[in-house]
């Protein structure tokens, strides 16, 4: 089923304090700071400090009778589990009926909001991939990952939303099991707790995303193909592409492959490999063995100059300011990098 006409839920102070206000009652005992908010021309921005720690970049948030919540974005990635009840889902003013067992995965750069909410429950799992180094790599083996926590958010904002992952009722007592061990670890804090909440977070992320390419639904059909090119040039992302092997992979024409990956994924074959690379490069740079060269070459650049200027247009700064800056804070904390539109 497609989304609605296109719907614009109000922004200003009136959702920042309610915002605040949901957030100052869920950690009413904790102590994470609340003024982790800002307004970034006219729109309300939730910061990843007012729901968790850069020490552990992994929040835990069950809502019981969750309210409407107001028309925000953040820059963290989020899953959200919907454990019971319906409400309208609302991302980048495209609204979308949801229910019980429904899920889906909001990258930071959409504004989104939950209105006319009914007898909600929600679970989200807040997390930067980044921070905890979790990367498509890590799950080889599952085009289900490259289809719901990469493809599917693309094509939700294209005011899709039948592409998606319902949760029968073992599925949803699984996740939520595993979401309140993750909890546990939090708020217990033990030695090595980042460590298992990690774990605990990359099961949930496998199992979602193994759920998700067994799933039974023709509507799919688009989705997987394109994950499978996309597993396919995450493994060979050093190597040149070939369109005609990936066209043939997928059961397309070279012409219908370009459309559907471009739908799909919001870029084109050929930007999705440069932006893959550079992320691939971001991580070596952690490397202190490896030169700039040896970085370029290695992240599949055939150019050290031409892998510089397309760092710096990516990330902000070029490769040797960014490991500098590295140095300096004694940390990775990954650059505010441009989202593809």
């Amino acid at each position: 089923m497609n989304a609605s006409p296109r719907h614009t839920p109000s922004h200003g102070k009136a959702a920042y304090d309610e915002i605040v206000r949901i957030l100052q009652s869920y950690h009413k005992n904790t102590q994470l700071p609340l003024a982790g908010h800002s307004i970034r021309r006219g729109h309300l921005v939730l910061e990843r400090d007012s729901v968790y720690t850069e020490k552990c970049p992994i929040a835990v948030m069950r809502i019981p009778e969750h309210p409407t919540y107001p028309v925000h974005r953040h820059d963290f990635h989020e899953v959200t589990v919907i454990l019971h009840g319906v409400a309208t889902n609302i991302v980048d003013g495209i609204p979308f009926e949801v229910g019980t067992g429904d899920v889906f995965v909001l990258q930071g750069s959409h504004e989104h909001c939950i209105e006319n909410p009914e007898s909600l429950e929600v679970l989200n799992i807040c997390y930067d991939p980044g921070l905890l180094g979790i990367h498509a790599r890590e799950f080889p083996d599952s085009p289900g990952f490259q289809a719901l926590f990469q493809i599917e958010p693309s094509l939700r904002r294209k005011g899709f939303f039948n592409k998606h992952l319902r949760l029968n009722s073992k599925q949803l007592a699984k996740i939520e099991a595993l979401a309140k061990e993750i909890d546990a670890e939090i708020q217990q804090a033990k030695p090595g707790y980042i460590a298992v909440a990690r774990s605990q977070l990359v099961q949930i992320i496998a199992l979602l995303s193994r759920w998700y390419g067994s799933a039974d639904q023709k509507d799919l059909t688009d989705t997987r193909r394109i994950a499978k090119a996309l597993l396919w040039i995450e493994k060979k992302s050093e190597e040149n592409l070939n369109i005609p092997a990936l066209s043939r992979m997928c059961g397309l024409s070279r012409r219908q492959f370009f459309r559907i990956f471009k739908a799909c994924t919001d870029q084109t074959p050929g930007e999705y490999l440069l932006n893959l690379r550079l992320r691939n490069a971001e991580e070596l740079l952690r490397d202190p063995t490896m030169n700039i060269t040896q970085v370029a070459f290695a992240s599949g650049f055939n150019d050290s100059n031409h892998f510089s200027r397309s760092f710096k247009s990516f990330f902000g700064v070029c490769p040797r300011e960014y490991r500098r800056s590295r140095e300096v804070s004694g940390g990775y904390r990954p650059a505010r990098t441009k989202s593809p539109e």
